[in-house]
């Protein structure tokens, strides 16, 4: 076995399966691929320390599956076919991740986990498989979240993945410290009358990892400047779909790293380029309008469910306003949920369930906050919502804005 020094793990050793598939350049790709949706060119060297690729957290969940395989016996058979799944289990991602995913979908109806046995077919990586006497479709099928307990291990509310992923991305960030141990929580994975269970005696590990989940998205995913540099991200891929269309497919696009894309993305989109080129130059766009919401009307939760929703909004704006289409973005999303895992071994007496508290109620507030206005509904943990961010080199009147958002989604 090899040996590579880990950011989150220290000195940690790469099992034979996983040096093998790793000599694939689909896999190698990843290396390229940043684990922020944003890439390191948009917004690390302002805002992130040192964050990791898709490659360096694919290697990092591989080492949990070994964890887990040397500390619980029951998983020792799986410990191949695990370690193979968890390699590849972001192959399929496209550039910029979670940003680009909407472009995956758009072009091929299909999520990063589906599209891995698209990208792995034909390659060293399925060779590698088959070699160790698995076929690709198992692997994928894993990835996906099926096969039983070996899925919910990869894919799940709790899993493997996201052990990993969120204190990569949080140490990553140099903004969220170290706070849960992937490793601990690697172990409390159990299998139990062929069912997957956590072992109660690590429900403090558990703990730990949704605290650092919850200061990772409300401290960076959900921050204004990541929000920021991500909807110019994806304006710049809508400009590319206009101009390409369907062609981006078969062009490769959504196998190219993160720095192929954005190259790409320059030579074909001259409004592409004035986006990439102002993030690259430390010009990020500023917010001057927010609605947030826990009880949406039917057209906002429209328009937070689809990408066509945040360009027509962008592009609604630009109209009213006489403005430039690559001066204007929007995001409009649903916010992830807090994540919770009640799948306990052994199980609490039903009087002993935590009770799990919902969001507290109010009515609207109309507030504003430096240049950029909001309004919030129903909580402090708004579960929709959508902000509009604009060259900070123009002047627009941030209240006629919300009041537009406020018209749109039928919110006034």
């Amino acid at each position: 076995m090899r040996a590579v020094k880990d950011r989150l793990y220290g000195k940690i050793r790469i099992e034979k399966p996983v040096q093998d598939i790793l000599r694939c350049e689909k896999i190698q790709r990843l290396g390229k691929v940043s684990l922020s949706a944003v890439p390191d060119r948009f917004l690390v060297p302002r805002y992130f320390k040192d964050m990791a690729s898709r490659l360096e957290h694919s290697i990092g969940m591989s080492h949990l599956v070994s964890v887990l395989c040397g500390f619980r016996p029951e998983f020792e058979e799986y410990r191949n076919l695990l370690l193979l799944a968890a390699v590849c289990h972001d192959a399929g991602a496209p550039p910029f991740s979670h940003n680009g995913e909407y472009l995956l979908g758009e072009l091929t109806g299909m999520n990063h986990e589906r599209y891995t046995e698209h990208i792995l077919k034909g390659s060293v990586a399925a060779d590698v498989i088959k070699k160790y006497g698995y076929p690709l479709r198992q692997i994928t099928e894993i990835i996906n979240g099926g096969s039983g307990f070996l899925g919910k291990l990869m894919n799940n509310t709790v899993d493997l993945d996201n052990a990993d992923n969120t204190e990569r991305y949080g140490f990553g960030s140099g903004i969220v410290g170290r706070i849960s141990d992937p490793e601990e929580l690697a172990k409390a994975f159990l299998l139990k009358n062929g069912g997957l269970f956590l072992d109660r005696k690590y429900s403090a590990e558990l703990e730990k990892w949704k605290l650092c989940r919850k200061k990772v998205y409300g401290k960076i995913v959900y921050g204004d400047a990541n929000i920021s540099a991500g909807g110019m991200l994806r304006r710049a891929l809508g400009f590319v779909y206009e101009e390409n269309g369907k062609a981006l497919k078969k062009e490769g696009f959504l196998e190219f790293n993160d720095n192929e894309a954005l190259k790409y993305m320059e030579e074909n989109s001259p409004e592409a380029r004035a986006l990439i080129e102002s993030a690259e130059s430390g010009i990020f766009y500023r917010k001057v309008a927010e609605i947030s919401s826990f009880n949406p009307s039917a057209k906002m939760e429209e328009l937070c469910g689809n990408w066509s929703g945040r360009i027509g909004i962008a592009d609604g704006i630009c109209e009213k306003f006489g403005l430039r289409r690559q001066d204007v973005c929007a995001q409009a999303f649903r916010q992830k949920p807090e994540r919770s895992a009640e799948n306990f071994y052994p199980q609490k007496k039903k009087s002993e369930k935590k009770k799990w508290g919902t969001a507290r109620k109010s009515s609207g507030i109309f507030g504003a906050a430096g240049n950029s206005v909001s309004v919030r509904v129903g909580g402090e943990a708004p579960r929709f919502d959508m902000r509009v961010f604009v060259n900070p080199r123009l002047r627009i009147s941030a209240k006629n804005v919300l009041k537009f958002l406020l018209e749109i989604t039928d919110m006034q």
